[in-house]
């Protein structure tokens, strides 16, 4: 689909690191990142083992505080996956 599109670059959830083959992204021309979340995401969305939901982060820490962790993250690319 990305290349459908004329894509450069294919963007996926960190959890995608172990499912992707970097080597066949790049051999397709798109480049693979992923996302990387910042100290005050991983701070806001994991507490221990458990991960919460955007609902639960809201009702416990508000719109604010919500609204600037999802702006904490970067793009790790380059990595190539698996």
């Amino acid at each position: 689909m990305a290349l459908h599109c004329r894509a450069a670059r294919y963007i996926n959830a960190p959890g995608g690191y172990s499912l992707y083959d970097g080597t066949a992204f790049e051999q397709a021309g798109l480049e693979l990142c992923f996302l990387k979340s910042g100290e005050k995401a991983r701070h806001l969305f994991s507490r221990k083992e458990e991960t919460y939901s955007i609902i639960d982060s809201l009702a416990h820490h508000g719109r604010e505080t919500v609204a600037e962790a999802l702006m904490d993250f970067e793009l790790d690319c380059g990595s190539g996956g698996n």
